[in-house]
């Protein structure tokens, strides 16, 4: 028989984040839980360009616009760099954009 396991781990963190004495997130003044790896993880991927905002919607089982209207003012460095004409910020945009569909031509060469 199947077990959710989920509980049970979320205790686990719950007590790791105690002992390593991060349990409360200091500027919110909440203590963090494993929910708090989700909005990790979509903020470090979109905050370090690790992809796109389609392929974290797909990791993550929602929308892009539920992706946008949750990250959004994380995007906007990409858009203030865009309208102040920054060239090297274009040529690393770019350079993310390439890879993101080389990867993704492989992906669908896979299927």
């Amino acid at each position: 028989m199947w077990k959710d396991m989920t509980a049970t781990f979320g205790r686990m963190f719950t007590r790791y984040l105690e002992r390593v004495e991060l349990l409360l997130d200091r500027a919110k003044g909440k203590p963090r839980t494993l929910y708090s790896l989700r909005h990790m993880y979509a903020t470090f991927a979109l905050t370090y360009n690790r992809m796109s905002l389609y392929t974290l919607a797909e990791h993550m089982g929602t929308s892009v616009k539920m992706i946008e209207d949750h990250y959004g003012q994380l995007l906007l460095r990409d858009k203030a760099a865009e309208v102040a004409g920054d060239k090297e910020w274009d040529r690393e945009v770019a350079k993310r954009e390439q890879k993101q569909l080389v990867l993704a031509a492989k992906k669908a060469s896979r299927t």
